[in-house]
């Protein structure tokens, strides 16, 4: 049973820091006496939640005794900053300006407390909310019963301490820091309501959670995102508040993440976050294990069950004691009596077009399967008073208001065979002033630019820049799942650059490959320089405009994992990325990516365009993957095949393209209507578009359709009145008497399908 998995493993990473941190404490307390660091004793917050909530599952002493034993360490370090400062020992109080020396809090890294407080027992010890808080939660998990009356009053002493300081430092928002905050100021009310300000803590805290209660985030990065989620659940829990607007969102992001999953059962990595982080996982599940209990809902007990024994098997903590946030909160509110059951849906949308902006491909839930994770979202119409303050008070030039990269139209992770074959950038190497990670230059995406390039030896030189994240609108055109194949369709509207991009993701599912067209689009006549770039640590070329990307290296997967797991011995698989298009170059250029040396490979053009003109790339993602060598070399030879095969044109100014490829006995046809107004006929006719002005060839196809799709046997088609092959009609809409717009006039005219397939004439039905 989980809950038993749940109490075997904490029970483990208990004794761990035990073992391995303890060794550190007197360095770490030196530490923080010496400089103020008070990040320095933040394990040990963490363990005396993991010891607090094995007292609460087992009712053993020996349990309490540690949680004591913790907060005894506690007691000590403040009572002797308190000591020292008296003393005037503290050499962060101490400071020197203008050569002379300046005492008290207002000039050392403590500089926290409220206006004229220098009371040394309002210091913090350790840092808050992330940090403090489990202590807090520790607490009240066990309950007052369980201390003496001094040892509750010596904790008030402490635990004030290290909320009062939020007074001053009151990040508001729907974000993570907001909600962390008032948590924190939410558990101490609750933990001691006698106290003189217990009373003005639970009024900020419900000031603070204000905004978020039953509103959308605004922060669009996997583990942010999910200490939101978490603190909303524990906010629902302490206060006692509840109704259909909180459980509404709440239900959204929990089947937002199992939606998500990745084929290993963890969680991809978008935002400032880690692939497959053991700390993501961790604090989602504490809301996904509440919102399982309350819904009986297996789907949901499935992703929880998957995430856990993932981040346990191959140890993705990223540290020892940090991920806790809220495991402790699935282990509390688990119901084991939940059956676990498989979602019953593949590839979807993540979860709508204007919240969560993703969607994934995926032909199973199997640690094997494959699996593409794609992000459109862009700052979205909503949180702008949160978004403007954070922009306004923090340095925050980089991110997409919050957290977030400039990753709209991104490819966040492609999985197969076991294998990671595409991810993210990473989090920060540090803190920094550049966009590092978070510029678009860092993502698997097209990156557009002014201008031309003239002595640049690549595009990653040309397009690299300082960073700062440059507002563009994303939507959703459409996105469609026939037998045979599953497409998405985006646009990128950048008033910067002046011009517009769409993407296409294409996924044919026999031949187990992606085609990936960008197309772009300037609004007026101007010079630009655009390329379609993908990351990898290992890229090679093989040929003109092949390139093969190994599998992500087991270090690469683990670089922040606290204990390295056992790597699986097996053939190192691959990706190949094939182009296509007319006047393109190729760069490969080092670029530090994912805390390493990585390599960005880019296929650009830098060219004049003409007014109203198209220009289109044509990626071809074919996973090369197996359990021997043998097997990958044959998967190699078969990707090259395709890649040979591949053939692409288009009508003038680029407004139609065909994309044409075999794979497996199939022969693959795919048509894309560039040009949204190529069927218009005249804006003052309803339809205003006619099959005439519209069709366009697309092999042995023709269709006014703005997608179509075929694999030799099968045809699909989306917004379209016609289709015909070699001549002879397979679809047809049927005309239909159309009022005008004077409500007098009638026009007789085929209106589009949304979309329609069938079986070629001659082929067989499956």
């Amino acid at each position: 049973m989980l809950k038993q998995e749940y109490a075997q493993h904490i029970a483990e990473m208990s004794q761990r820091v035990r073992c391995e941190e303890w060794a550190e404490l007197e360095k770490n307390k030196e530490d923080f006496f010496e400089t103020g660091n008070t990040w320095a004793l933040s394990w040990l917050g963490h363990l005396t939640v993991l010891d607090a909530a094995m007292y609460h599952y087992t009712g053993k002493a020996e349990w309490l005794e540690r949680v004591k034993e913790c907060l005894g360490i506690f007691f000590s370090v403040q009572d002797e900053l308190v000591q020292r400062y008296e003393d005037g020992s503290l050499p962060f109080i101490y400071k020197q300006e203008d050569g002379k020396p300046i005492e008290g809090p207002s000039k050392n890294p403590l500089e926290v407390l409220e206006e004229n407080d220098t009371d040394p027992w309002h210091f913090q010890v350790v840092e808050t909310i992330f940090s403090f808080t489990p202590v807090l939660r520790g607490l009240y998990i066990i309950g007052r019963d369980a201390f003496t009356q001094a040892e509750w009053n010596r904790l008030e002493t402490l635990c004030y301490a290290e909320i009062n300081h939020i007074f001053r430092d009151c990040e508001w928002g729907r974000h993570n820091r907001a909600t962390l905050r008032a948590i924190a100021l939410l558990l101490f009310a609750r933990l001691f309501p006698q106290n003189a300000s217990a009373a003005r803590c639970l009024k900020l805290a419900d000031m603070l959670f204000e905004d978020s209660l039953g509103n959308w985030s605004i922060e669009d990065a996997t583990s942010y995102l999910g200490l939101w989620v978490n603190s909303i659940a524990e906010y629902t829990q302490y206060r006692g508040v509840w109704n259909f607007r909180i459980e509404q969102i709440l239900s959204y992001y929990c089947h937002y993440y199992t939606a998500m999953l990745l084929p290993s059962g963890g969680l991809p990595e978008f935002g400032d976050t880690r692939f497959d982080s053991g700390t993501s996982t961790c604090l989602s599940l504490g809301a996904m294990e509440l919102m399982a209990k309350r819904h009986n809902d297996g789907v949901l007990k499935y992703a929880i069950e998957r995430q856990f024994r993932n981040m346990v098997k191959n140890r993705t903590m990223d540290n020892g004691v940090q991920y806790e946030r809220g495991m402790t909160n699935a282990f509390v509110w688990a119901d084991d009596s939940i059956q676990p059951e498989e979602p019953g849906l593949l590839s979807c949308e993540v979860l709508d077009e204007l919240v969560g902006k993703k969607a994934v491909f995926r032909d199973g839930w199997r640690e094997d399967s494959t699996y593409l994770l794609y992000n459109y979202r862009d700052v979205g119409p909503y949180g702008k008073l949160t978004r403007d303050y954070l922009q306004n008070t923090i340095p925050v030039h980089a991110e997409k208001p919050h957290h977030g990269h400039a990753d709209e139209q991104s490819i966040c992770a492609l999985c197969s065979g076991g294998a990671v074959l595409l991810r993210d950038g990473g989090y920060r190497d540090s803190f920094t002033t550049n966009g590092h990670y978070r510029a678009d230059f860092y993502h698997n995406s097209l990156v557009m630019r002014n201008g031309r390039m003239f002595r640049e030896n690549g595009f990653l030189e040309y397009a690299e820049n300082i960073g700062d994240y440059l507002p563009v609108r994303t939507e959703k055109l459409f996105f469609h799942q026939f037998a045979g194949a599953e497409v998405i369709k985006t646009r990128l509207y950048d008033d910067f650059h002046n011009a517009d991009a769409d993407r296409h993701i294409v996924y044919l599912k026999a031949a187990n490959a992606f085609v990936v067209v960008d197309t772009v689009h300037p609004r007026a006549a101007q010079e630009m320089t655009t390329g379609v770039m993908y990351h990898a640590e290992h890229i090679s070329p093989v040929e003109p405009g092949v390139y093969r990307v190994q599998e992500e290296t087991a270090e690469g997967l683990m670089h922040f994992h606290r204990y390295k797991s056992a790597s699986r011995a097996h053939a190192q698989q691959s990706l190949c990325i094939a182009f296509a298009g007319e006047g393109v170059s190729y760069s490969m250029e080092a670029q530090r990516r994912n805390y390493r040396q990585e390599t960005a490979l880019s296929c650009y053009t830098s060219r004049y365009y003409g007014a109203d003109e198209y220009y289109s790339y044509v990626s071809l993602l074919i996973p090369e993957t197996g359990e021997t060598k043998q097997e990958i070399e044959a998967q190699r030879a078969r990707a090259l095949g395709i890649v040979h095969s591949l053939r692409t044109a288009h009508t003038r100014m680029g407004r139609s393209l065909t994309v044409q490829l075999k794979a497996d006995g199939l022969e693959y046809t795919i048509g894309i209507q560039c040009d949204d107004g190529a069927c218009i006929e005249d804006k003052n006719l309803r339809p205003t578009y006619s099959y005439e002005v519209g069709r366009a060839s697309y092999g042995a196809f023709e269709t006014d359709a703005k997608f179509l799709v075929s694999d030799g046997r099968t045809y699909g088609m989306i917004d379209g009145s016609r289709v015909d092959h070699r001549g002879k009609t397979l679809f047809s809409a049927y005309p239909n008497r159309c009022n005008q717009l004077d409500f007098v006039t009638v026009l007789q005219r085929a209106g589009t399908w949304g979309s329609y397939e069938d079986v070629l004439a001659g082929q067989p039905e499956h």
